[in-house]
């Protein structure tokens, strides 16, 4: 009777209540999905922010904190330089806070004294910086406009030397007309030549008062009391002093007291006895 007037069958309208029941229930799980969502991004802001809060007030706490104040200043590796004069080089970073000094900053000025050829800081809290340095190494002096300077084996001029300062090497010379960079490179090739006659032979070394450097392809020896003045090849300087070492002997014999012996030439030794009259010589 009920089929015949058109009205489904009640096993029909139980199953569409249960495909809408169904949709119901997932509409229900994603709106509670997304209420965590919102819940859990909220609470991620809000321990952020508090998190944020602490930060800022605990750095500036630090960053004003008295006890963190720079008093302490520990150096090593001073030699010629004493502590004191590498802390004069960092006296106007004295009383800020340690954690708000540039630590570049302070190392350029340490490295701003010559004598310093590298510097490295570190902050050791609450109040200190340690400070490493490294010093050049004196190789030679150099008469630069008439004044003695002290110069390092890469040829860096230190400064002028100080009264009392002793280095047992020849001098170079020679050094006036030269513009910075060839001053720069004759003061290497000049340090080299020190090293290779010292290597050549150290008594002849111990004998040299000064080496002149004024012209670029010899090297002229000067000796400190009697004997002759050395013209050598700067790139041959080993085998020029073995060269008169061999023969010296045999010059002497023959020729006598000598001004002058070049020995730049591969196949001749070229001598100047002291006889000859003053201003005579050409070099």
């Amino acid at each position: 009777m009920i089929e015949e007037l058109g009205i489904p069958p009640a096993g029909n309208d139980r199953r569409y209540w249960r495909r809408r029941q169904k949709r119901e229930v997932r509409q229900a799980r994603r709106s509670r999905t997304a209420l965590r969502v919102v819940r859990s991004v909220f609470l991620d802001i809000a321990v952020l922010a508090v998190l944020g809060y602490v930060g800022y007030e605990t750095f500036g706490h630090v960053t004003t904190a008295s006890q963190f104040a720079l008093r302490r200043i520990e150096v090593e590796g001073a030699v010629r330089l004493s502590p004191e004069d590498v802390r004069k080089r960092l006296a106007r970073f004295e009383g800020r806070n340690v954690l708000d000094v540039d630590l570049e900053e302070a190392a350029a000025a340490v490295a701003s004294d010559p004598w310093i050829a590298r510097a490295s800081l570190m902050r050791v809290l609450p109040d200190s910086l340690q400070v490493k340095i490294e010093e050049r190494k004196p190789a030679v002096l150099a008469l630069i406009r008439g004044t003695v300077h002290v110069v390092d084996d890469g040829g860096f001029v230190i400064g002028p030397a100080a009264a009392g300062f002793v280095l047992d090497r020849p001098l170079l010379t020679g050094l006036d007309r030269l513009d910075r960079d060839a001053l720069r490179k004759a003061l290497v090739v000049g340090s080299a030549a020190i090293a290779g006659l010292g290597s050549a032979s150290p008594a002849l070394a111990a004998e040299a008062s000064e080496i002149d450097l004024s012209r670029p392809d010899r090297l002229r020896v000067v000796p400190r009391g009697r004997g002759p003045v050395l013209l050598l090849d700067p790139e041959r300087i080993e085998s020029n002093v073995a060269d008169y070492l061999s023969l010296r002997g045999e010059i002497e014999s023959r020729w006598g007291e000598m001004s002058r012996v070049d020995l730049r030439w591969k196949d001749r030794i070229s001598i100047l006895p002291a006889s000859r009259e003053p201003g005579s010589e050409s070099d």
